[in-house]
């Protein structure tokens, strides 16, 4: 009686099937994780441009306003409105750019 021992035996394939099951379990399961990240962080990436475009879109408006003040401003500019201001006309033009375009150098009385 003591040699007699009940043992369950499985078929050889057994142990080879629980070892796919797993293997193929746990491969599912990565991609489907790899799938849930990389989605997320497609979402995540186009929501940030959605953001920077608008952001892009305010800085230009802003740009373009500042641009207009100028050049509005630049026009008010003259000889005249210098004269008001106490400027006097330099003696002795000085040219610094390399383009030859006079530039009309103005100094301050004080």
């Amino acid at each position: 009686m003591n040699d007699l021992h009940l043992q369950h035996h499985q078929p050889p394939y057994a142990n080879n099937r629980h070892r796919a099951f797993w293997t193929l379990a746990i491969l599912a399961l990565t991609q489907i994780g790899s799938y849930g990240y990389l989605v997320n962080a497609s979402v995540g990436h186009v929501v940030d441009r959605m953001n920077y475009l608008k952001k892009s879109s305010a800085l230009s408006t802003e740009v373009a306003k500042l641009e207009t003040a100028y050049y509005t401003l630049q026009t008010k500019i003259s000889l005249e409105t210098a004269d008001n201001l106490n400027y006097i006309r330099a003696l002795q033009a000085a040219y610094v750019n390399e383009s030859g375009a006079p530039i009309v150098l103005l100094t301050r009385n004080n």
